[in-house]
């Protein structure tokens, strides 16, 4: 069984890992991460599923809520933010990476760029997907199945595949919370 294939060696050279410590390391870790997610996914209370993220390392602030099913990036957790208040949907999928396959890794080499997701910002169920690099700006809105790709503005709803702006948000109308 060879544990070390390119993206293994990828994330490994990220690290500064090498030899056989750094494949320990690199096991243990995505064993760790591997139970979390799991457990942060299906578990019975948004607070409980929180705390599974952030035993990963995604930095998640006060009175967030996280649905079912969410799927936070496993290789690199900490490259995420969730501020407070922010709602995220059943369902959707946060990712910090992606990498193209071997023979086209040339065009599409790996991207390895944080996301944040602003405060009272809510993300709708199902299947919302949050792409790498990605800000979406305070008290904005995330349609349902919407496809991420570029930042979102302060106060702004979006929505389809790519995401468009579908309108704006009185700011006046904002409970702002302490």
């Amino acid at each position: 069984m060879n544990l070390v294939n390119a993206n293994a060696r990828e994330y490994m050279e990220y690290k500064g890992w090498s030899g056989k410590k750094g494949i320990v390391k690199l096991v243990l870790r995505q064993l760790r991460i591997h139970f979390l997610l799991q457990l942060g996914r299906v578990l019975p209370h948004s607070s409980l599923r929180v705390k599974c993220f952030r035993l990963m390392g995604v930095n998640i602030g006060e009175n967030v809520f996280i649905g079912l099913n969410v799927m936070i990036d496993p290789l690199y957790p900490e490259m995420v933010s969730i501020k407070d208040y922010a709602e995220i949907g059943d369902n959707t999928s946060i990712y910090a990476h992606s990498r193209g396959t071997e023979p086209l890794k040339t065009i599409y080499p790996r991207m390895v760029k944080p996301v944040s997701v602003g405060r009272g910002t809510w993300i709708g169920a199902p299947n919302a997907v949050i792409l790498p690099g990605v800000k979406i700006g305070d008290y904005s809105v995330v349609a349902a199945g919407a496809v991420v790709t570029r930042n979102v503005p302060n106060y702004t709803v979006v929505g389809g595949v790519p995401a468009k702006t579908i309108k704006k948000i009185n700011k006046e109308k904002i409970k702002k919370m302490n």
